[in-house]
């Protein structure tokens, strides 16, 4: 008996059971996903995306720079 690689929770009557993900993708079946959801795939997103992070370093390396730029100005004002 053939096995089902359609997207029906059930097993239609006439099949053993169902096949592998791998093995309907090299039958030429795409569904595959038998668990009858919409947008369920593996590419989908159940949590929102992290926000972007700044690395530490950079927090770090701008300290640095407004230091550079404050004793500039500093000495800038001093020396007139």
């Amino acid at each position: 008996m053939p096995l089902y690689c359609g997207d029906k929770p059930v097993v239609p009557p006439g099949y053993e059971g169902r096949d592998t993900h791998y093995n309907c993708l090299r039958k030429g079946f795409g569904i595959c996903k038998y668990n009858g959801l919409e947008g369920t795939g593996s590419n989908t997103r159940t949590t929102p995306a992290p926000p972007c992070r700044i690395p530490r370093y950079l927090y770090w390396i701008i300290g640095i720079l407004g230091l550079v730029i404050l004793i500039l100005l500093i000495i800038f004002i001093c020396i007139r």
